[in-house]
């Protein structure tokens, strides 16, 4: 992976098409051995900027650097697990500078996968002026299902 750090669209691009290429080596019981899986493949990878096992209640699941969070989610079944979601996302669109991708793994159940994508707009909302994207606080979300 090789991420620029002179436009966030490259970085936030770079970061997302590597994480397409992941395929988890197994169905996993927890959230946790995803995060690791994917950690893992991020680090084999990363040139410029490595991955981070982040920790803490306002941060994603893996970071690169202060640039781009990672979300996972195993099972997105209801809404109240895609409301907790969104909510997330507004805390780290706010503390990772490119934005964030969630990664959905397991069985996400379409109209919650579909619900979450629906709110990019309304996320996103705060970081454009007028309707465009301000080259200064702009940010980008993603979104991956890997069963």
């Amino acid at each position: 992976m090789s991420i620029l750090d002179e436009d966030g669209h490259e970085v936030f691009e770079a970061v997302y098409n590597t994480i397409k290429e992941w395929q988890p080596k197994q169905k996993y019981n927890s959230e946790s051995e995803y995060r690791e899986d994917l950690f893992q493949f991020l680090s084999s990878r990363a040139k410029k900027y490595l991955p981070q096992k982040e920790s803490g209640r306002h941060l994603a699941d893996i970071g690169i650097g202060s640039k781009v969070g990672i979300e996972l989610k195993k099972d997105l079944h209801s809404k109240a697990e895609a409301d907790r979601l969104i909510g997330q996302l507004t805390s780290f669109l706010r503390d990772y500078k490119y934005g964030v991708i969630v990664v959905a793994c397991g069985k996400t159940d379409l109209n919650t996968g579909n619900y979450v994508k629906a709110q990019k707009l309304t996320l996103l909302a705060p970081y454009t002026e007028s309707g465009i994207l301000s080259s200064t606080t702009e940010r980008y979300l993603g979104f991956i299902e890997k069963a």
